[in-house]
């Protein structure tokens, strides 16, 4: 399990005087590791990852899944094997460890795709509570192709013991020197520079709770891929992909969720300064993401409902400017030191207990407790919808993002309940949301619209375009709203 820490290459000198390092024994290692693809990528497609490192006179061949991040720490499974030439053994992989189908036949195929040269200055660290871990910095490049990229980087690789005291040590070593939290291995690295793409997207997933978890390991599941999303987009986002954007948004939205469905077993102050937090950041990122929605979904619905291509253009240059100073912010954002005290704090209030109230047992089995919590989160729903037709657009808006947080949760519960249930819900739930939004994007078209001028024609036209869209949505949100109140909730 590893923390991965971007460093600046002129601040390492006055990292590694740190006490913490000053009182450390170190080794330092000069690695050259080749990684090993099919043409086509079969296997980086399959999320294994497959190189030859070469370290003084030792070769290592290695296999290993892609990353998940679970509670901010990359996880992953890896499998070695001494060798004794730099060319690749496909027989010992095939023979010893084929870990899916998909991968037979594909070792054979592989050949050598890009390199890491790497200087590595590994400390091992024992912290409080019996946690060691091996911190390495490491300085060199990444080459594929003609392409290549410099690595100035500091992992702190959990070896034994709670992972807390070394949050705590990376939480204060990127105070002091500035340093962000890094998404991207140096695999993706590679990979990324061979294929010649920008950073990509990675898209949230709804992850399950299994029937034998408490409520303690609910939070650290659910909490810890929804902040794995979070980092994992950040490159995609800095580089101002929408879908980068999205996803962050997303993944603060998931976590948003799980501290309102577990909220009567959480520490409130605390909670409350991380939801402040997910606002602050939220409110930026959702910047953008209005801009993007506008310039790209919008439009298109609008040219669909038959503006003039001189309309169309006015827009798309009104809204270029806006949006490119929305993506700036972002940023700016993932490039301060924000996120990163967010994200590493956030992992030590989880992994160290200090979320627990004092008044609840969190040791509860999740499946007990989940009735109760779930049905506060459909009551809300129910609150904030009665006298539906009546609502404007700004008062939907709260219904909107109740129901997407009974969503998200009821996502979770897959495995806890009939999945058959289980998925109706969802599938309403996203029926109501996504009429919902079409209101939303109507009214958030509104307010963008006041910020840039505009001919006649164009705002005719977004006028147009909006009354029609609140309109369809707004024939269909009744009867779905009807079907939502009238199901029985799957967990009763």
């Amino acid at each position: 399990m590893e923390i991965k820490l971007l460093v600046d290459p002129a601040a390492t000198a006055g990292l590694e005087g740190h006490p913490v390092f000053a009182k450390a024994r170190s080794g330092v290692r000069h690695e050259r590791t080749t990684y090993f693809d099919t043409d086509d990528l079969a296997l980086h497609e399959l999320g294994f990852c497959l190189r030859i490192r070469k370290s003084g006179r030792q070769l290592v061949q290695t296999l290993s899944q892609a990353a998940t991040g679970e509670a901010g720490l990359a996880q992953r499974h890896e499998w070695e094997w001494p060798i004794a030439t730099d060319a690749l053994d496909p027989g010992l992989l095939e023979q010893t460890m084929a870990p899916t189908k998909s991968l037979n036949g594909q070792f054979a195929r592989a050949q050598p795709k890009f390199i890491t040269d790497i200087r590595r200055r590994a400390y091992l660290l024992t912290l409080d509570e019996g946690t060691t871990v091996e911190a390495a910095f490491d300085r060199g490049t990444v080459v594929a192709d003609l392409r290549r990229e410099e690595v100035s980087e500091l992992e702190l690789e959990v070896k034994g013991g709670p992972p807390a005291p070394a949050f705590r040590l990376a939480m204060e070593l990127a105070r002091e020197y500035g340093l962000r939290i890094g998404a991207e291995s140096k695999a993706a690295r590679g990979y990324r520079l061979l294929v010649g793409t920008p950073p990509r997207a990675e898209k949230s997933r709804p992850v399950e709770i299994c029937g034998k978890a408490d409520v303690a390991d609910a939070l650290e599941r659910l909490a810890g891929v929804a902040l794995g999303a979070f980092v994992a987009n950040m490159p995609a986002a800095r580089v101002g992909d929408c879908e980068g954007v999205h996803q962050m948004r997303v993944a603060l939205r998931r976590l948003r969720t799980v501290f309102v469905l577990l909220s009567p077993y959480l520490e409130a102050n605390a909670k409350e300064r991380f939801n402040a937090a997910i606002r602050d950041m939220g409110a930026v990122l959702g910047a953008a993401r209005d801009w993007d929605v506008f310039a790209i979904e919008t439009l298109s619905d609008v040219a669909r409902a038959g503006a003039g291509e001189a309309v169309l253009s006015e827009l798309r240059g009104a809204v270029a400017m806006p949006r490119q100073e929305a993506h700036a912010a972002v940023k700016r954002l993932i490039d301060g030191p924000r996120p990163t005290r967010w994200v590493l704090g956030l992992e030590t209030w989880i992994a160290s207990g200090e979320w627990r109230c004092a008044e609840r047992n969190d040791r509860e089995n999740i499946r007990a407790v989940l009735p109760d919590l779930l049905d506060r989160l459909r009551r809300k729903v129910n609150k904030r919808g009665r006298h539906l037709s009546r609502l404007s657009a700004p008062e939907l808006h709260p219904l909107r993002k109740s129901v997407k947080k009974l969503r998200y949760a009821a996502e979770s519960c897959t495995a806890l309940y009939d999945p058959k249930e289980v998925d109706a819900c969802v599938k309403v739930c996203k029926k109501l949301q996504s009429l919902l939004g079409n209101i939303n994007d109507a009214a958030v078209s509104a307010r963008l619209l006041q910020e840039i001028a505009l001919s006649s024609q164009a705002v005719a036209a977004m006028r147009d375009w909006r009354d029609t869209q609140c309109a369809q949505a707004s024939s269909k949100l009744g009867p779905t709203w009807d079907k939502f109140r009238n199901a029985r909730p799957f967990w009763r």
